[in-house]
């Protein structure tokens, strides 16, 4: 047996063990920016973190606890400017019954606040929030693309689309001057007609999201689009992440709430009982962008603000 077939061999039985793509590409629409985010490396070894108080020296805590010599933060103010709202730009007048919203996030152009698109997610009612999308799920994105050339072409009100079905159907369609959009249904009866029939649906909404974090001042080279996202994780509460990621999509960085993996390195920032990581590169991942400065880590890191997210549209 040559190498070519082993490495195939072994990709196939790789791929046998995964949980399948399909499952899970709806919620990876809806992360695929916050990823590209994660190609930074923060400045400095091991995990960092940084205790702030207005116009008070902190003191920098680097290398899992090891102190470091205290420095004087910049005169900051904490209080976030209002919060921006953000269009949804589009939503589904009609969706299956028996399901509740589980997911939300929303791009916008970083200098002009120019909405970009999105995502939601709905679960069955009752589904805890998961990674990998329960069956009789529906996801629908704004300003996302697939394009891999598969599928057959259908029509969304006077559009033509696309439909792509494996163990999910995906309807992709692009109005005239408009963002393309993709619905996506997983496990239900007919995934096909349910696809569609949301599709078809779709029309412009006035409702916004809630934009709960910011950076006030963005390094130029970052300042392409941000994205926000809100993981509801109870009633009234949940893990929020802004992502920076630059024209190119080359680079970015990215801010959350939810703590980061092992090993991981980071900045953090903890006020009225709320922590907000400033993460560094997942371990094992090599990025080709920009990275921040140190410089540029901790001055993102002082003058980030941010208060609870609203999940007032969310369902449990």
């Amino acid at each position: 047996m040559n190498d070519e077939q082993l490495i195939k061999d072994a990709y196939e039985a790789i791929a046998g063990t995964a949980v399948s793509p399909e499952r899970v590409r709806a919620r990876l629409n809806a992360r695929v920016t916050a990823h590209r985010q994660r190609r930074l490396l923060l400045a400095g070894a091991g995990v960092a973190t940084v205790a702030v108080a207005v116009g008070v020296p902190v003191a920098l805590r680097e290398r899992r606890g090891e102190p470091a010599l205290p420095v004087a933060s910049p005169s900051v103010k904490t209080s976030p400017r209002t919060a921006r709202r953000v269009s949804l730009l589009f939503t589904p007048q009609w969706l299956p019954d028996g399901l509740v919203e589980r997911f939300r996030s929303v791009k916008f152009d970083v200098a002009t606040g120019k909405p970009l698109g999105g995502n939601r997610s709905w679960y069955p009612t009752g589904s805890p929030y998961t990674v990998e999308v329960p069956k009789g799920s529906v996801s629908f994105s704004v300003g996302e693309r697939i394009d891999d050339g598969s599928g057959e072409p259908v029509m969304v009100g006077s559009v033509r689309g696309t439909l792509r079905v494996t163990d999910s159907a995906w309807v992709e369609w692009q109005p005239t001057g408009k963002p393309s959009m993709i619905v996506s249904v997983y496990g239900t009866a007919d995934d096909t007609e349910i696809a569609l029939r949301v599709a078809r649906s779709v029309a412009a909404t006035e409702e916004t999201m809630l934009v709960t974090m910011d950076v006030p001042e963005v390094p130029d080279a970052f300042a392409g689009s941000a994205t926000f996202e809100v993981n509801p994780t109870g009633e009234g509460t949940g893990v929020q992440t802004l992502g920076y990621t630059s024209a190119d999509l080359r680079s970015g960085f990215q801010l959350t709430t939810d703590a980061p993996q092992p090993n991981q390195t980071y900045l953090s920032v903890e006020r009225d009982g709320m922590t907000v990581y400033l993460l560094g590169e997942e371990p094992g991942v090599v990025g080709s962008g920009l990275t921040l400065s140190e410089t540029e880590s901790r001055n993102i890191i002082y003058r980030v603000t941010f208060r609870p997210p609203d999940v007032s549209w969310a369902g449990f």
